[in-house]
């Protein structure tokens, strides 16, 4: 009966054992499932705060630029590109001015472009029956005021009729003239004037990424009384257009 006794006492410390380990992992078990849970929680709780603040910062900023445009100083930065029949030209232009309202804004500006008259922009029709070359490539200078009127003024973006209207300073260059006598070319060249008065109207695009910078994009027609020279025949004065591309900043 002592070694039953003793048997049965064993068994049942195994099986206490054996509960007891498994009470432990079943134990572990939910801790490490309470601690997924939780971690997914805090997990989902990040999260949404994430999209909570970024939703206001998104509702601030619509909120700025969606806000009244107020009276102040602007400045502009745009890069040049102008494709006409008397010049081919790419630079730099600076734009600083007031803008009164959400419609209307006025400036004045000045740039640095250099022209390249020895491209196919350099062939301009005149007074012959035959092309005319602009010898060489020099620089441009423009002097000028700017009008712009917003149509869309009080929003994100806006759009917008733009004007310039100045005077370009350039170097004194040389025109080299073609004419055909008795079925040969004769060439003759001559010094002329290339500084001139212009104009430029057009349309564009600012796009506000806060309250004070934009990207802008436009496009617009130029016109220039581009050139006067006298050679040995008469005196000339040539009207000269063709299309601006401009890209570049406010601020």
């Amino acid at each position: 009966d002592d070694e039953f006794e003793k048997y049965r006492a064993e068994r049942e410390q195994e099986e206490l054992e054996k509960h007891r380990l498994e009470f432990e992992q079943l134990r572990q078990k939910e801790a490490q499932e309470k601690a997924e849970v939780e971690r997914r929680a805090a997990g989902e709780r990040l999260k949404a705060e994430k999209e909570r603040q970024k939703a206001e910062r998104r509702a601030e900023r619509l909120k700025i630029l969606s806000s009244p445009i107020q009276p102040r100083f602007e400045q502009m930065l745009l890069a040049d590109f102008s494709w006409g029949t008397s010049d081919i030209a790419l630079g730099l232009n600076y734009i600083a001015g007031y803008r009164f309202s959400k419609v209307l804004y006025l400036g004045a500006g000045v740039g640095f472009l250099y022209d390249f008259g020895g491209g196919y922009g350099g062939y301009c029709w005149l007074d012959y029956d035959y092309p005319e070359y602009l010898g060489g490539s020099y620089y441009q200078f423009p002097l000028f005021g700017y009008l712009r009127v917003y149509f869309t003024g009080g929003k994100p973006v806006q759009f917008y009729m733009g004007a310039r209207a100045g005077y370009i300073f350039e170097p004194d260059a040389e025109l080299e003239i073609e004419r055909r006598t008795q079925g040969n070319y004769v060439y003759e060249y001559v010094p002329f004037n290339a500084s001139s008065f212009f104009f430029s109207p057009g349309l564009g695009i600012n796009i506000r990424t806060s309250s004070k910078f934009g990207l802008d994009v436009s496009v617009s027609y130029y016109g220039r009384n581009a050139i006067s020279y006298s050679d040995s025949q008469q005196f000339h004065h040539r009207w000269g257009s063709g299309i601006k591309f401009n890209l570049g900043i406010t601020f």
